[in-house]
């Protein structure tokens, strides 16, 4: 089932969040969509909370990567390689997700909760919970990490000297977040059957027959229980719901054309993704949000593109996304990003007029 690491998301300035992933082991059956992984990258970086806005305008270079270039072709040779480095960074992302889920564990951050109510404010939580998500994955990312024996040590090591004082011992299960398993469940179930009917659509050929999987994994997840009432989970441009995650005007829905979200990317200096079908997308944002307060991260289902534009001008693929939970239930963010980039804005230099670095 699905784990997923939990903040309060009215701390999250301009509707996104810096994040580290954090999945359960059991929701490795949905981990073929790391495969849309391309490239390593430069590394991540701790640095303050992204900052979702449209970009200044710039001047639109788009340069492809992933193998999208039509004009191309790649030797057999160099298709083997590149399959081998899938599968590398396929197997790096499902290690991430299963060791952030068990060391921040859904009792800590319960715990953490519990903690927030007295002293401890909740962006204060965001800011440990970031800070240990970020360490994390850049420690696990780390060329030759994947092989260590003693990792989830490691990583438990890092949550102790990025907590300190604050760090909850692993505890027994609460009523809160017994609740949040269930939920948790009954999510991972419904995509664990779309997957399952998924894939049997695409050992047939059958389009149809992957189209009859999407729209029933799309009524299911939406019908899940929980969250607050008189909210639109079936439709992605409800601003009450979603507020702009996949509007026009700043979202990160099939509207963003390459030109706005390369733009957008080199003003903030930070990966900015899209996703290819709003309404799957929003059935599973929604489907997580029922959790309760918090940001999620989670692998991208089977079936679900996404395109994430670097400051560089560089478009890749995503295999993750993030849903921004506020505290009143609803949506306050949600997109998808690659998991090999920093989704964290560099600091501005005061000493030189705020230049962003």
């Amino acid at each position: 089932m699905t784990d997923l690491s939990k903040t309060p998301g009215e701390a999250m300035a301009n509707d996104e969040v810096a994040a580290g992933a954090g999945v359960a082991k059991s929701q490795t059956m949905m981990a073929e969509a790391g495969e849309r992984l391309r490239e390593a990258s430069r590394p991540l970086r701790d640095d303050s909370v992204e900052e979702d806005g449209q970009g200044e305008q710039g001047d639109g270079v788009h340069l492809d990567e992933g193998g999208r270039e039509g004009d191309s072709a790649s030797a057999p040779e160099e298709d083997a390689v590149k399959a081998q480095e899938k599968e590398r960074d396929h197997q790096r992302t499902v290690r991430l997700s299963d060791l952030l889920n068990s060391v921040l564990s859904p009792e800590r951050r319960m715990a953490l909760r519990e903690r927030a109510a007295f002293g401890l404010q909740a962006n204060n939580v965001a800011s440990l919970e970031t800070k240990f998500q970020n360490s994390a994955r850049k420690h696990i990312l780390a060329e030759g990490q994947i092989e260590s024996a003693d990792l989830e040590a490691e990583v438990e090591k890092i949550y102790q000297e990025i907590f300190g004082k604050h760090a909850v011992p692993q505890g027994e299960a609460t009523e809160a977040s017994l609740k949040r398993r269930d939920i948790q469940k009954k999510v991972g179930d419904t995509l664990a059957k779309y997957h399952e009917a998924l894939s049997i659509a695409d050992e047939k050929g059958d389009a149809e027959m992957a189209a009859v999987a999407r729209n029933t994994f799309v009524e299911e997840a939406t019908a899940i229980e929980g969250g607050p009432p008189n909210l639109n989970w079936r439709d992605p441009y409800s601003e009450p719901t979603f507020k702009h995650a996949f509007s026009d005007k700043h979202g990160h829905g099939q509207g963003l054309e390459d030109k706005r979200m390369i733009d957008r990317a080199r003003n903030k200096g930070v990966q900015i993704g899209r996703y290819s079908d709003d309404r799957l997308a929003a059935a599973y944002a929604g489907a997580i949000s029922k959790q309760g307060a918090g940001l999620y991260d989670v692998m991208l289902p089977k079936g679900l593109e996404a395109d994430v534009a670097l400051p560089n001008g560089k478009i890749i693929f995503g295999d993750m996304m993030r849903v921004v939970v506020g505290l009143d239930g609803k949506i306050d963010s949600s997109y998808p990003f690659s998991s090999r980039h920093t989704t964290t804005t560099p600091k501005k230099d005061q000493s030189d007029g705020g230049k962003v670095h």
